[in-house]
């Protein structure tokens, strides 16, 4: 794969505190949403930003306690406590789904706008 531990931790140093086993994982996780063919030269910076994404993601979920793929809280309850959280989404379209929870998204759907082949990107389904 054209991504890897070190051209991640090159481009976002401010990742240092997350295992390399943590990174190397999200780093997979956004090369099998992705078809490098279809991203032409912009896959590298393209799957960079969606692994950054998806750690930082975790990383927000870990230090709240949440589940990584929560969405905002829509209903809470506190006799025997309940809490129901909204859809993140996860497609790439104008709302952007979890894309717009981070800078990392952000610059992932810019990315996703400057690409090459722009009718055949999608990003694969979250977990």
């Amino acid at each position: 794969m054209a991504t890897s531990l070190e051209l991640f931790r090159d481009r976002f140093p401010e990742f240092t505190a997350q295992s390399d086993a943590l990174v190397t994982t999200k780093i997979a996780q956004a090369a099998a949403r992705m078809d490098a063919t279809a991203w032409g030269t912009l896959y590298t910076e393209a799957a960079l930003f969606l692994a950054a994404h998806l750690l930082e993601l975790t990383r927000r979920a870990q230090a709240s306690g949440a589940v990584a793929a929560a969405g905002a809280i829509t209903s809470m309850t506190t006799g025997r406590v309940s809490v129901s959280y909204g859809s993140t989404g996860g497609g790439s379209g104008s709302s952007g789904g979890t894309l717009d929870a981070t800078p990392y998204g952000l610059e992932y759907q810019e990315l996703l706008r400057i690409s090459p082949n722009p009718g055949v990107m999608v990003v694969k389904g979250t977990e």
